[in-house]
Parts: structure tokens; sequence; C-alpha cells
């Protein structure tokens, strides 16, 4: 995060990576509290880790604002009949350029699997414990107030819609289609959880078949145009 940026400034890309390598010890904690069982110390637990959460959102909510200031959209709209749009999508985005197009993804891939957490850590800490007689409701602090509304599944799906209609633009922008590869993985686990939970998202898990099948099809294009090149075309590619 530091050493090798002493005398090259470092992009927006590099900036949100700064906050994105705080995620998986978040969420490797999430995982320890949960199957805890709803006793006082969980509950305390939890709240400890909601105070971290959100205070990594407020980090996310920064890079955006730095890279989108004045909350100006970051992308565009395809024309659907131009940009091959499928259902469930109605639309594509459209960036200035591929590596914009590939930091958004990763930027909202990663609320997709962190909304969630946060979302459970504030169910966890409501959740009635079993070593307290007479049960009295978590008072937080103002800190630790959140809307619930937000980190919702409904929301979340729409985080994952906004990944969903990138990878297109991406997927035809760059020569790095291995790129997408965890975005897609992410959007389809998140789709897959609402098809067994609710028997919704079947439509969106078929797209996400469709676009699997077009990211291997750029994949081995690349392969085939790179295989018999020398290392200083290849760069240049």
């Amino acid at each position: 995060m530091s050493t090798p940026w002493e005398v090259h400034p470092k992009s927006f890309f590099d900036l949100l990576f700064d906050v994105v390598v705080l995620l998986p010890s978040i969420l490797a904690r999430a995982d320890r509290i949960f199957p805890r069982d709803p006793i006082l110390q969980r509950r305390l637990l939890a709240q400890d880790l909601l105070a971290n959460c959100l205070s990594l959102e407020k980090q996310f909510d920064g890079w955006y604002n730095s890279v989108s200031p004045g909350g100006i959209c970051p992308y565009g709209f395809e024309d659907p009949e131009q940009s091959g749009a499928q259902i469930p999508f109605s639309d594509t985005f459209a960036f200035r350029d591929a590596v914009t197009a590939i930091m958004f993804i990763y930027y909202w891939t990663s609320l997709v699997l962190f909304y969630p957490c946060i979302e459970h850590l504030h169910q966890a800490i409501f959740q009635p414990v079993m070593d307290a007689f007479p049960q009295v409701p978590p008072t937080l602090p103002q800190h630790l107030l959140i809307e619930p509304l937000k980190y919702s599944p409904k929301e979340v799906r729409e985080l994952a819609a906004n990944v969903c209609r990138s990878l297109d633009f991406a997927l035809n922008a760059t020569v790095q289609p291995d790129m997408l590869v965890v975005p897609l993985f992410v959007v389809q686990e998140f789709y897959r959880a609402i098809n067994e939970s609710a028997g919704d998202g079947q439509l969106e898990l078929m797209w996400c078949e469709g676009f699997r099948a077009r990211l291997a099809t750029k994949g081995q294009d690349i392969a085939d145009v790179i295989k018999d090149k020398k290392w200083q075309a290849v760069s240049a590619y």
C-alpha cells in the first residue's frame, strides 16, 4: 500500500484496492461470529465488527465521492439495439475506457459481498440472547445506527445488476478478460442463493452462463492472437 508508490502517484483503481484489501479480514471475522450461540458475548462481538464495517464503508464512500465528485454519474448507457443487451437487463453501461469499467465493476462487486455482512451483523445484534433475563433490546450508540433497508437483498440485487450491466462493455474493451472472472463468480453466487431461497433469479443465472461463454470465447481469441508472437509483440498488444 505504500512502498511501491513513494515516487509514483496512485490511480483511482490503486486507491480502490487500498480499501478492498481490508474487506477479507472483516468477512472472516463475521464468519466466526455468526455460528456462535446467541449470547451477550456474541452481541458485543457483532457490535464491535459493525463499527469496523461502518468505518470501512466510509472509506468506500470517500473513494466513490473522489472519483465521481458532485455525484456525477460515472457511466452512460449504450444503445440497447447496438449493445446486444439481453434479458433480464434492458440496457448496458458504457464507460470512457476499459480500466474505468473494471474499476467500477470491482467497486460494486465488493459491495455485493460487503452489504449482506452489515445486514447480518445488525440482525445478530438485535437477536434475543440466551443468557439475559429479562430480555432487553440493545441500545446502540449513535455511530452504530444504520438504515437496514440500505443493506437489504433488494439493494444488493441492484448492485449485482450494475455489475452485470457493465461486464459486456468491459469484455469488449479489455485484453485482460481474466479480470472479470471474480466479479462474474460473485454475482452468480448471489443470484444462485436467491434462487435457492426464494425461487427467483433464474433469468439472471441464465444471463451469467451466457456471459461465461462470451468470456471464454474472448479469452480463446486473445490466446490465438498472441500464442505465436514474441514477448515484445505481446507487450505491445
